[in-house]
Protein backbone atom coordinates (compact mmCIF):
# COMPACT_ATOMS: atom_id res chain seq x y z
CA UNK A 1 0.00 0.00 0.00
CA UNK A 2 1.21 3.12 -0.50
CA UNK A 3 0.60 7.02 1.02
CA UNK A 4 1.20 9.68 -1.05
CA UNK A 5 2.69 12.88 0.48
CA UNK A 6 2.71 16.40 -0.96
CA UNK A 7 3.97 18.56 -3.52
CA UNK A 8 7.45 20.05 -2.84
CA UNK A 9 8.97 23.15 -4.51
CA UNK A 10 12.67 21.99 -5.40
CA UNK A 11 15.27 24.98 -6.71
CA UNK A 12 16.65 22.75 -9.02
CA UNK A 13 13.40 22.12 -11.25
CA UNK A 14 9.70 22.07 -11.09
CA UNK A 15 7.55 20.16 -8.06
CA UNK A 16 8.34 16.81 -7.46
CA UNK A 17 5.66 14.09 -5.49
CA UNK A 18 7.39 12.69 -2.85
CA UNK A 19 6.09 9.51 -1.46
CA UNK A 20 5.65 7.80 1.69
CA UNK A 21 5.66 3.62 0.98
CA UNK A 22 4.58 0.73 3.49
CA UNK A 23 5.46 -2.28 2.37
CA UNK A 24 4.43 -5.37 4.39
CA UNK A 25 7.17 -7.81 3.85
CA UNK A 26 4.87 -11.09 3.07
CA UNK A 27 3.78 -9.47 0.22
CA UNK A 28 7.22 -8.88 -1.01
CA UNK A 29 8.06 -6.31 -3.83
CA UNK A 30 10.86 -3.45 -4.28
CA UNK A 31 9.52 0.23 -5.15
CA UNK A 32 11.84 2.07 -6.60
CA UNK A 33 12.62 5.30 -5.22
CA UNK A 34 11.29 8.12 -6.39
CA UNK A 35 14.26 10.41 -8.27
CA UNK A 36 14.47 14.62 -8.21
CA UNK A 37 15.20 17.43 -10.92
CA UNK A 38 18.91 17.09 -12.12
CA UNK A 39 19.34 13.45 -10.64
CA UNK A 40 19.57 16.01 -7.23
CA UNK A 41 18.70 13.32 -4.74
CA UNK A 42 16.78 10.22 -4.19
CA UNK A 43 14.44 10.22 -1.13
CA UNK A 44 12.54 7.43 -0.08
CA UNK A 45 11.06 7.24 3.16
CA UNK A 46 10.12 3.67 3.36
CA UNK A 47 8.17 1.13 6.52
CA UNK A 48 9.85 -2.18 7.27
CA UNK A 49 7.62 -4.97 9.01
CA UNK A 50 9.48 -7.35 11.01
CA UNK A 51 9.21 -9.60 14.26
CA UNK A 52 9.19 -7.70 17.78
CA UNK A 53 12.43 -6.79 18.66
CA UNK A 54 14.01 -6.95 15.47
CA UNK A 55 15.82 -4.04 14.79
CA UNK A 56 17.76 -4.97 11.24
CA UNK A 57 16.29 -2.16 8.72
CA UNK A 58 16.77 -2.70 4.81
CA UNK A 59 16.31 -0.56 1.92
CA UNK A 60 13.08 -1.02 0.14
CA UNK A 61 14.83 -1.66 -3.00
CA UNK A 62 16.43 -4.81 -1.70
CA UNK A 63 13.37 -6.44 -1.69
CA UNK A 64 11.48 -8.17 1.35
CA UNK A 65 10.91 -12.00 1.13
CA UNK A 66 7.67 -13.27 2.06
CA UNK A 67 8.87 -15.58 4.12
CA UNK A 68 9.16 -13.28 7.16
CA UNK A 69 7.00 -12.63 9.78
CA UNK A 70 4.81 -9.66 10.13
CA UNK A 71 4.96 -7.62 12.83
CA UNK A 72 5.11 -4.51 14.53
CA UNK A 73 6.14 -1.57 11.48
CA UNK A 74 9.10 1.02 12.04
CA UNK A 75 9.50 3.43 9.86
CA UNK A 76 12.77 4.86 7.65
CA UNK A 77 13.04 7.93 5.99
CA UNK A 78 16.09 7.42 3.60
CA UNK A 79 18.17 9.62 1.50
CA UNK A 80 20.55 8.62 -1.34
CA UNK A 81 23.05 10.87 -3.43
CA UNK A 82 22.83 11.02 -7.06
CA UNK A 83 24.52 7.71 -9.09
CA UNK A 84 27.60 9.48 -9.30
CA UNK A 85 28.19 10.84 -5.77
CA UNK A 86 30.74 9.08 -3.52
CA UNK A 87 28.66 10.21 -0.57
CA UNK A 88 26.95 7.58 1.28
CA UNK A 89 22.95 7.18 1.74
CA UNK A 90 21.46 9.59 4.85
CA UNK A 91 19.36 6.98 6.55
CA UNK A 92 17.10 8.08 10.04
CA UNK A 93 15.16 5.17 11.71
CA UNK A 94 11.86 6.77 13.49
CA UNK A 95 9.06 4.77 15.55
CA UNK A 96 5.57 5.54 13.63
CA UNK A 97 4.38 6.84 10.13
CA UNK A 98 3.93 10.07 11.35
CA UNK A 99 7.47 10.67 12.28
CA UNK A 100 8.93 9.39 9.48
CA UNK A 101 6.58 11.76 7.43
CA UNK A 102 8.31 14.89 9.56
CA UNK A 103 11.72 13.67 8.62
CA UNK A 104 10.85 13.26 5.20
CA UNK A 105 9.45 16.82 5.45
CA UNK A 106 12.90 18.13 7.34
CA UNK A 107 14.92 16.39 4.76
CA UNK A 108 13.34 18.10 1.50
CA UNK A 109 13.63 21.18 3.28
CA UNK A 110 17.41 20.76 3.30
CA UNK A 111 17.27 19.71 -0.22
CA UNK A 112 15.72 23.45 -1.09
CA UNK A 113 18.43 25.06 0.44
CA UNK A 114 20.48 22.59 -1.26
CA UNK A 115 23.00 22.04 2.25
CA UNK A 116 22.11 17.99 2.61
CA UNK A 117 25.84 16.92 3.76
CA UNK A 118 28.04 16.07 0.89
CA UNK A 119 26.84 18.42 -1.95
CA UNK A 120 28.45 21.45 -1.03
CA UNK A 121 31.86 22.12 -3.02
CA UNK A 122 32.82 25.02 -0.57
CA UNK A 123 36.13 23.84 1.13
CA UNK A 124 37.21 25.19 4.07
CA UNK A 125 40.94 26.83 3.35
CA UNK A 126 38.61 29.23 0.78
CA UNK A 127 35.13 29.26 3.58
CA UNK A 128 37.82 30.57 6.39
CA UNK A 129 39.39 33.03 4.35
CA UNK A 130 36.42 34.51 2.66
CA UNK A 131 35.04 34.75 6.68
CA UNK A 132 38.52 36.36 8.24
CA UNK A 133 38.06 39.25 5.59
CA UNK A 134 33.90 39.76 6.18
CA UNK A 135 34.97 40.00 10.18
CA UNK A 136 38.11 41.98 9.77
CA UNK A 137 36.72 45.76 10.18
CA UNK A 138 34.60 44.70 13.34
CA UNK A 139 37.61 43.76 15.23
CA UNK A 140 40.34 44.54 17.21
CA UNK A 141 43.99 44.63 15.06
CA UNK A 142 44.80 42.21 17.95
CA UNK A 143 42.16 40.16 17.69
CA UNK A 144 42.15 39.61 13.81
CA UNK A 145 46.01 38.88 14.38
CA UNK A 146 45.07 36.40 16.84
CA UNK A 147 42.45 35.19 14.53
CA UNK A 148 44.48 34.95 11.16
CA UNK A 149 47.20 32.80 12.92
CA UNK A 150 44.96 30.19 14.10
CA UNK A 151 43.33 29.83 10.62
CA UNK A 152 47.10 30.19 8.78
CA UNK A 153 49.07 28.32 11.25
CA UNK A 154 46.82 25.75 13.44
CA UNK A 155 43.60 24.88 11.14
CA UNK A 156 43.95 25.35 7.40
CA UNK A 157 47.16 23.26 7.04
CA UNK A 158 45.08 20.36 9.13
CA UNK A 159 41.06 20.83 7.59
CA UNK A 160 41.77 23.40 4.51
CA UNK A 161 41.22 20.88 1.89
CA UNK A 162 37.95 19.36 3.42
CA UNK A 163 34.64 20.25 2.34
CA UNK A 164 32.37 22.33 5.06
CA UNK A 165 29.99 19.38 5.26
CA UNK A 166 33.02 16.90 5.79
CA UNK A 167 34.32 18.85 9.09
CA UNK A 168 32.35 16.63 11.85
CA UNK A 169 32.50 16.81 15.52
CA UNK A 170 34.97 13.83 15.25
CA UNK A 171 37.36 15.80 12.75
CA UNK A 172 37.11 18.85 14.85
CA UNK A 173 37.91 16.90 18.16
CA UNK A 174 41.21 14.90 16.34
CA UNK A 175 42.28 18.80 15.30
CA UNK A 176 42.21 19.74 18.93
CA UNK A 177 44.41 16.73 19.95
CA UNK A 178 46.39 17.22 17.45
CA UNK A 179 47.32 20.90 17.95
CA UNK A 180 47.51 20.43 21.47
CA UNK A 181 50.61 17.42 20.96
CA UNK A 182 52.39 19.50 17.76
CA UNK A 183 50.84 22.69 17.15
CA UNK A 184 53.57 25.04 17.99
CA UNK A 185 56.37 26.43 15.37
CA UNK A 186 58.73 23.74 16.61
CA UNK A 187 56.32 21.30 16.91
CA UNK A 188 55.79 21.47 20.74
CA UNK A 189 51.98 21.42 21.97
CA UNK A 190 49.77 24.11 22.23
CA UNK A 191 48.77 25.86 25.31
CA UNK A 192 45.03 25.14 26.41
CA UNK A 193 44.26 28.60 25.57
CA UNK A 194 45.43 28.91 21.75
CA UNK A 195 43.18 25.56 21.11
CA UNK A 196 40.40 27.42 22.33
CA UNK A 197 41.30 30.62 20.27
CA UNK A 198 40.80 27.87 17.34
CA UNK A 199 37.71 26.45 18.60
CA UNK A 200 36.46 29.76 18.81
CA UNK A 201 37.32 30.52 15.15
CA UNK A 202 35.81 27.54 13.68
CA UNK A 203 32.81 27.83 15.96
CA UNK A 204 31.99 31.63 14.53
CA UNK A 205 33.19 30.50 10.81
CA UNK A 206 30.95 27.52 11.08
CA UNK A 207 27.96 29.47 12.70
CA UNK A 208 28.24 32.04 9.85
CA UNK A 209 28.31 29.53 7.16
CA UNK A 210 25.01 27.90 8.56
CA UNK A 211 23.46 31.26 8.69
CA UNK A 212 24.69 32.06 5.36
CA UNK A 213 23.37 28.55 4.54
CA UNK A 214 26.42 27.49 2.73
CA UNK A 215 26.22 23.85 5.01
CA UNK A 216 23.46 22.21 7.31
CA UNK A 217 25.18 22.07 10.07
CA UNK A 218 27.90 23.32 12.58
CA UNK A 219 29.85 20.28 13.90
CA UNK A 220 30.86 23.15 16.97
CA UNK A 221 27.35 23.06 18.23
CA UNK A 222 27.75 20.55 21.29
CA UNK A 223 29.80 17.97 21.73
CA UNK A 224 33.41 19.10 21.63
CA UNK A 225 35.16 18.82 24.27
CA UNK A 226 38.21 21.40 24.50
CA UNK A 227 41.21 21.47 27.23
CA UNK A 228 41.17 22.56 30.69
CA UNK A 229 42.14 26.12 31.86
CA UNK A 230 44.87 26.48 34.37
CA UNK A 231 43.84 30.17 36.25
CA UNK A 232 47.14 31.66 36.16
CA UNK A 233 48.74 32.18 39.87
CA UNK A 234 47.69 35.92 40.85
CA UNK A 235 50.54 37.43 42.46
CA UNK A 236 49.53 40.82 44.61
CA UNK A 237 52.36 43.30 46.45
CA UNK A 238 51.07 44.08 49.87
CA UNK A 239 50.43 47.73 50.62
CA UNK A 240 53.64 47.95 52.38
CA UNK A 241 55.68 46.48 49.01
CA UNK A 242 53.81 48.50 46.80
CA UNK A 243 54.77 52.04 48.82
CA UNK A 244 58.29 50.68 48.84
CA UNK A 245 58.21 50.30 44.97
CA UNK A 246 57.17 53.83 44.38
CA UNK A 247 59.28 55.78 46.56
CA UNK A 248 62.04 53.51 45.34
CA UNK A 249 60.83 54.07 41.30
CA UNK A 250 59.54 57.74 41.67
CA UNK A 251 62.72 59.14 39.94
CA UNK A 252 62.98 57.11 37.03
CA UNK A 253 62.16 57.79 33.53
CA UNK A 254 59.37 55.18 34.02
CA UNK A 255 58.32 56.06 37.71
CA UNK A 256 55.18 58.16 36.40
CA UNK A 257 53.93 55.28 34.63
CA UNK A 258 54.18 52.86 37.50
CA UNK A 259 52.28 55.18 39.90
CA UNK A 260 49.71 55.74 37.38
CA UNK A 261 49.65 51.85 37.07
CA UNK A 262 49.56 51.67 40.81
CA UNK A 263 47.26 53.85 41.65
CA UNK A 264 44.33 53.57 38.87
CA UNK A 265 44.28 50.12 37.90
CA UNK A 266 44.84 51.04 33.74
CA UNK A 267 45.79 48.26 31.32
CA UNK A 268 49.47 48.65 30.06
CA UNK A 269 48.10 49.40 26.87
CA UNK A 270 45.66 51.79 28.55
CA UNK A 271 48.32 53.39 29.85
CA UNK A 272 50.84 54.02 27.10
CA UNK A 273 47.62 55.03 24.90
CA UNK A 274 47.23 57.95 27.24
CA UNK A 275 47.27 61.15 25.54
CA UNK A 276 47.54 64.86 27.51
CA UNK A 277 44.18 65.96 25.84
CA UNK A 278 42.43 63.09 27.79
CA UNK A 279 44.15 63.92 30.90
CA UNK A 280 42.73 67.15 33.34
CA UNK A 281 45.36 67.76 35.91
CA UNK A 282 43.73 70.52 36.89
CA UNK A 283 40.71 68.28 37.99
CA UNK A 284 42.75 65.39 38.74
CA UNK A 285 41.23 62.80 36.69
CA UNK A 286 41.65 61.50 32.85
CA UNK A 287 39.38 59.49 29.94
CA UNK A 288 40.53 56.45 28.79
CA UNK A 289 39.90 56.52 25.37
CA UNK A 290 42.51 54.33 23.28
CA UNK A 291 45.35 51.76 23.95
CA UNK A 292 48.26 50.73 22.88
CA UNK A 293 48.71 46.61 20.99
CA UNK A 294 51.37 45.15 19.29
CA UNK A 295 50.62 43.46 16.78
CA UNK A 296 53.04 40.97 15.20
CA UNK A 297 55.83 42.66 16.97
CA UNK A 298 54.88 46.15 16.03
CA UNK A 299 53.12 48.89 18.60
CA UNK A 300 49.80 50.05 17.14
CA UNK A 301 46.76 52.14 18.74
CA UNK A 302 43.74 50.93 18.90
CA UNK A 303 40.47 51.31 20.86
CA UNK A 304 39.59 49.85 23.99
CA UNK A 305 39.49 46.30 24.84
CA UNK A 306 35.73 46.44 25.69
CA UNK A 307 33.05 49.31 25.69
CA UNK A 308 33.26 49.81 29.89
CA UNK A 309 36.89 50.43 28.50
CA UNK A 310 35.80 53.67 27.26
CA UNK A 311 35.93 55.44 31.32
CA UNK A 312 36.63 58.42 33.75
CA UNK A 313 39.32 57.58 36.06
CA UNK A 314 40.34 59.72 38.82
CA UNK A 315 43.44 60.48 39.86
CA UNK A 316 45.33 60.53 43.68
CA UNK A 317 47.29 63.50 44.70
CA UNK A 318 50.54 61.58 44.11
CA UNK A 319 49.51 60.26 41.06
CA UNK A 320 48.61 64.22 39.66
CA UNK A 321 52.18 65.41 40.77
CA UNK A 322 53.80 62.09 39.02
CA UNK A 323 51.88 63.13 35.61
CA UNK A 324 53.34 67.07 36.05
CA UNK A 325 56.35 65.74 36.57
CA UNK A 326 56.19 63.47 33.59
CA UNK A 327 54.94 66.59 31.61
CA UNK A 328 57.92 68.37 32.77
CA UNK A 329 60.53 65.91 31.54
CA UNK A 330 58.85 65.27 28.25
CA UNK A 331 59.28 69.15 27.13
CA UNK A 332 63.22 68.64 28.37
CA UNK A 333 62.89 66.19 25.83
CA UNK A 334 61.59 67.47 23.36
CA UNK A 335 63.84 70.45 23.68
CA UNK A 336 66.58 68.24 23.10
CA UNK A 337 65.75 66.22 20.18
CA UNK A 338 64.62 69.38 18.39
CA UNK A 339 63.12 68.79 15.01
CA UNK A 340 63.58 65.30 15.50
CA UNK A 341 60.85 64.95 18.09
CA UNK A 342 57.92 62.74 16.88
CA UNK A 343 54.44 64.62 18.04
CA UNK A 344 52.25 61.65 18.84
CA UNK A 345 50.60 63.57 22.18
CA UNK A 346 50.97 60.52 24.42
CA UNK A 347 52.10 61.20 27.85
CA UNK A 348 54.50 57.78 27.52
CA UNK A 349 56.92 58.19 24.82
CA UNK A 350 60.40 57.27 24.14
CA UNK A 351 62.90 59.74 24.21
CA UNK A 352 62.46 60.79 20.53
CA UNK A 353 58.16 61.23 21.49
CA UNK A 354 57.25 57.82 19.71
CA UNK A 355 55.11 54.75 21.12
CA UNK A 356 56.57 52.89 23.82
CA UNK A 357 57.08 49.10 22.60
CA UNK A 358 54.71 47.36 25.09
CA UNK A 359 57.33 44.42 25.16
CA UNK A 360 60.41 46.91 26.44
CA UNK A 361 57.67 48.33 29.28
CA UNK A 362 57.23 44.66 30.70
CA UNK A 363 61.41 44.53 30.73
CA UNK A 364 61.75 47.84 32.29
CA UNK A 365 59.73 47.04 35.39
CA UNK A 366 61.30 43.85 35.79
CA UNK A 367 64.28 46.33 36.42
CA UNK A 368 62.52 48.40 38.56
CA UNK A 369 61.39 45.14 41.10
CA UNK A 370 64.81 44.41 41.29
CA UNK A 371 65.82 47.71 41.77
CA UNK A 372 62.92 48.33 44.82
CA UNK A 373 64.54 44.76 46.09
CA UNK A 374 60.93 43.38 45.50
CA UNK A 375 59.77 39.40 44.50
CA UNK A 376 59.33 39.45 40.39
CA UNK A 377 55.55 40.23 39.58
CA UNK A 378 53.75 40.46 36.27
CA UNK A 379 53.41 44.04 35.11
CA UNK A 380 49.57 43.38 34.97
CA UNK A 381 49.88 42.08 38.62
CA UNK A 382 49.69 45.92 40.11
CA UNK A 383 45.91 45.71 38.54
CA UNK A 384 45.13 42.98 40.78
CA UNK A 385 46.90 44.63 43.47
CA UNK A 386 44.92 48.07 42.73
CA UNK A 387 41.86 45.71 42.83
CA UNK A 388 42.68 43.28 46.25
CA UNK A 389 43.81 46.52 48.33
CA UNK A 390 40.53 48.46 47.05
CA UNK A 391 38.34 45.32 48.00
CA UNK A 392 40.22 44.43 51.36
CA UNK A 393 39.55 48.13 52.54
CA UNK A 394 36.03 47.83 51.84
CA UNK A 395 35.34 49.68 48.48
CA UNK A 396 31.97 48.85 46.99
CA UNK A 397 32.77 46.11 44.08
CA UNK A 398 31.12 48.04 41.46
CA UNK A 399 33.11 51.03 41.89
CA UNK A 400 36.01 48.62 41.56
CA UNK A 401 34.11 47.12 38.24
CA UNK A 402 34.10 50.64 37.03
CA UNK A 403 37.73 51.72 37.71
CA UNK A 404 39.29 48.67 35.94
CA UNK A 405 37.05 48.80 32.77
CA UNK A 406 35.13 45.33 33.51
CA UNK A 407 32.52 44.25 31.22
CA UNK A 408 30.30 43.76 34.55
CA UNK A 409 30.95 43.50 38.22
CA UNK A 410 30.53 39.70 37.89
CA UNK A 411 33.91 39.68 36.22
CA UNK A 412 35.09 41.26 39.07
CA UNK A 413 33.31 39.33 42.06
CA UNK A 414 34.75 36.20 40.28
CA UNK A 415 38.45 37.04 39.67
CA UNK A 416 38.86 38.57 43.15
CA UNK A 417 36.41 36.70 45.65
CA UNK A 418 39.87 35.82 47.75
CA UNK A 419 39.67 39.68 48.49
CA UNK A 420 35.84 40.06 49.55
CA UNK A 421 35.83 38.02 52.71
CA UNK A 422 35.24 41.33 54.94
CA UNK A 423 31.96 41.92 52.46
CA UNK A 424 30.71 37.80 53.78
CA UNK A 425 31.35 38.58 57.33
CA UNK A 426 29.96 42.38 57.20
CA UNK A 427 26.61 40.69 55.39
CA UNK A 428 26.25 38.16 58.35
CA UNK A 429 26.65 40.97 61.36
CA UNK A 430 24.32 43.18 59.73
CA UNK A 431 21.96 40.03 58.85
CA UNK A 432 22.62 39.27 62.75
CA UNK A 433 21.35 43.02 63.51
CA UNK A 434 18.17 42.88 61.83
CA UNK A 435 17.25 39.73 63.07
CA UNK A 436 17.69 41.26 66.79
CA UNK A 437 15.05 44.11 66.30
Amino acid sequence: MTRKGSWVQVPHGPPVKAQFRTVNPELGGSPEAPKLPNGHILVTPICYVGPVGVTEERSCRDGCTAGEQAGPSRSTCLATPPPDSADNARRAGFATRKAAEEGLTDLLGEIRTDVVAGTGTIKLEGWLTEWLAAVKPSLRPSTYSLYSTAVTSWITPRLGALKLAEVTPQVVQRLYTDVATSGGRSGQGLSPRSVRLAHQVLQQAFAKAVQWKLTANNPLASGIILPRMEPKEMKTLSSEDAKAFLDATADDRLGPLWCLLLTTGLRRGEALGLRWSDVDLADARLEVRQTVVAVKGTPLISEPKTKTGRRTVYLSGRTTEALKDQRARQKADRKLVGSAWEDSGLVFTTTTGGLLHPRNVLRDFQIALDKANLPKVRLHDLRHTVATLLLHEGAHPKVVQELLGHANVAITLNTYSHATPGLHREAAEMLEGVLKL
